[in-house]
């Protein structure tokens, strides 16, 4: 994984791949395998650390079975198994990628178009996943569909199961 924020983000420890759990966008890069691998990949790869905005982004929520689930970028969103693409998605504009799954989680009228009085956020778009990440694009989000791997630290463990 890679994180802009470093050692600096409070939520670091609550990485997960698929889900935008930590403070700062956080990128997964390699795994999982056994650790020979990993240092393989690293001294062929050489990551640079970069920077980027953590402002204003663009984050996806799904509500499914009456669940909201975890925040997403929107190209990891893209994606998804199909069977993982049903429900209801909202596409919100956020700083960070918490923030919209408390706006999707409030009550009813919380998640509606345009922006909260409630909280910081905007809802861009409710809908499919097709609706969504349209709604994504046109706001500058990378909706190039990049398949990870379900893993995550197991800090993170407790909120992947908190929210199915």
């Amino acid at each position: 994984m890679f994180c802009p924020g470093g050692l600096t983000d409070p939520n670091l420890l609550d990485f997960d791949a698929r889900h935008a759990t930590t403070a700062f966008p956080t990128t997964f890069l390699w795994g999982p395998g056994p650790r020979e691998e990993a240092i393989a990949w690293l001294s062929q790869n050489q990551p640079e650390p970069d920077l980027c905005d953590y402002l204003d982004q663009i984050i996806l929520v799904r509500e499914h079975d009456g669940h909201v689930g975890l925040p997403m970028y929107p190209n990891v969103a893209a994606g998804l198994p199909a069977t993982e693409q049903r429900g209801t998605w909202y596409a919100v504009h956020v700083d960070r990628g918490l923030d919209a799954l408390t706006h999707a989680r409030a009550p009813a009228g919380h998640a509606s178009a345009g922006a909260c009085r409630q909280c910081p956020a905007e809802t861009l778009a409710t809908g499919d996943i097709a609706a969504v990440l349209a709604a994504a694009r046109s706001a500058g989000a990378d909706i190039t569909p990049q398949n990870v791997p379900d893993v995550r630290t197991p800090f993170a463990d407790w909120l992947s199961r908190a929210a199915p």
